[in-house]
């Protein structure tokens, strides 16, 4: 057989195009070499990309769907160049976008590999993974003490374990409840380690006794990947403050007492406030007390109430005799106008001295005296004396002392004195007699002696007492 060389030429141009036409995918494999990790860390696969045909093939990885674009993967070459009829094996990092929120679970991830110049060469490859959560990659043990006052402070122990493979950066842990929320730096845990973190505890607020939720907070790089809630068990307590507020003035006093409580429990509390008799009568209450008992010359206030957590009470007993004393000295200060203006500064007295009867004339002579008593300090002028006498028989006789200027009438004698001046402290005495039918003595009325004087340019008048006859 003769074989020319157009011949030749002609077979191997329908070889290529043979080869060409029925070129093969690839054969794609993987190994997992970390195909479960936390959010934030990065899965990676050695990947095995076979070319089953007899030329040299370059490859590339693309996503098939735009929700897969959340995640980002890598390797160390873009274009995978494998020769013909062998396989190259390299490692495949695959991890989500930093902005992209993935919740812990099981992922299928879907890349073709797609020939760079032969467009029609191209498979699908699944890429299954796991997004650990935190509470896989990490065990807490959060140790109690016995019993929990929340009065004192409090240690509270938390420990880690970390059952994840890799290395965790950036750690905090917290203990938080409604009444503290406390936080320590941990940094890096180290893989398949542990560590025990210790808290001294301060409890504030309103507490409530018994069951409480604890949350162990787990931080990575300042924010929120684990929370797991436990139970502690709080004793309950009182704890009442009180506060005296003391409040003295002139002629007041007040007392303030105000009691809070504390505690996380019922307070059943008891206040009592003593008062003399008098005080009782000028003082208020805010409240009026549970019991009012008397003993020993005084009045027991006593009060009676309950406080629930964070109730507060407050007693006020206010003692005010300032409204008493500014009218009793309103009152004082009248009486003392009043007596200025109507007071009497001379004493006048009259008396019948001696008594003579003479029955064979039937006349019976009085003797009479007239007293002036000055009680002020300083002296009185120009005074004005007169007396009258009924039923005389003649002018009076025997005077002695200050004479009396003018004495007028028969049957009703009236004497009048001038008096210049009186001084301080001092008296002046006056007698004198006169004579009065017998028939009538017993029946003969008395009058009174009166006298005038002007003083702070006031007229002012006494009157002497009513002298009896026989006394």
């Amino acid at each position: 057989m003769v074989i020319n060389k157009k011949s030749v030429m002609v077979f191997f141009v329908l070889l290529l195009a043979f080869n060409v036409v029925l070129a093969q995918d690839p054969i794609v494999s993987h190994t997992a070499i970390k195909d479960k990790a936390i959010l934030g860390d990065q899965f990676i696969f050695s990947v095995t990309v076979e070319n089953p045909n007899l030329d040299d093939q370059s490859y590339r990885f693309f996503v098939p769907s735009y929700p897969l674009f959340e995640w980002v993967f890598e390797h160390d070459e873009n274009d995978i160049d494998v020769p013909a009829r062998s396989s190259k094996t390299f490692d495949l990092i695959m991890y989500p976008y930093d902005k992209v929120e993935k919740d812990p679970g099981n992922y299928g991830i879907t890349l073709s590999l797609t020939g760079i110049d032969d467009k029609t060469i191209s498979v699908s490859h699944l890429f299954n993974l796991e997004i650990l959560s935190f509470d896989k990659a990490l065990d807490t043990d959060l140790e109690l003490p016995e019993s929990i006052n929340p009065k004192r402070d409090t240690v509270f122990r938390v420990k880690l374990k970390s059952n994840y493979d890799s290395d965790i950066d950036s750690l905090k842990v917290g203990l938080k409840s409604d009444y503290f929320n406390e936080v320590q730096e941990i940094g890096t845990l180290s893989s398949n380690s542990e560590i025990e973190k210790e808290f001294l505890v301060k409890f504030e607020g309103a507490i409530t006794p018994g069951e409480n939720d604890i949350h162990v907070l787990i931080y990575e790089n300042n924010e929120l990947v684990y929370d797991k809630i436990d139970r502690i068990t709080l004793d309950s307590y009182t704890d009442v403050k009180e506060k005296a507020t003391p409040e003295t003035g002139f002629l007041y006093s007040k007392y303030t007492l105000e009691r809070t409580n504390d505690g996380n429990s019922i307070s059943y509390e008891t206040y009592s406030q003593r008062l003399t008799w008098f005080a009782r009568i000028f003082t208020q209450v805010n409240e009026d007390p549970t019991t009012v008992t008397k003993g020993n010359g005084y009045y027991v206030y006593e009060w009676d109430f309950s406080l629930v957590p964070g109730e507060s009470k407050t007693i006020t007993v206010d003692t005010d005799y300032r409204t008493f004393s500014v009218i009793a000295l309103l009152v004082l200060i009248i009486a003392g106008v009043l007596y200025w203006y109507l007071r009497k500064d001379i004493l006048l007295t009259k008396r019948i001295i001696s008594v003579q009867h003479h029955p064979k004339e039937s006349v019976t002579t009085l003797s009479v005296m007239l007293r002036l008593r000055n009680k002020s300090r300083s002296r009185i002028s120009n005074i004005k004396l007169t007396d009258m006498m009924a039923n005389v028989v003649e002018k009076p006789f025997n005077l002695t002392g200050h004479r009396p200027t003018k004495i007028t009438g028969d049957v009703a004698t009236r004497l009048l004195w001038d008096v210049p001046q009186l001084d301080g402290k001092s008296e002046m005495v006056i007698t004198y007699s006169v004579k009065c039918k017998s028939k009538i003595i017993g029946h003969l009325p008395m009058p009174k002696a009166d006298l005038m004087y002007v003083k702070d340019q006031r007229t002012r008048r006494v009157s002497s007492n009513k002298p009896k006859m026989f006394k």
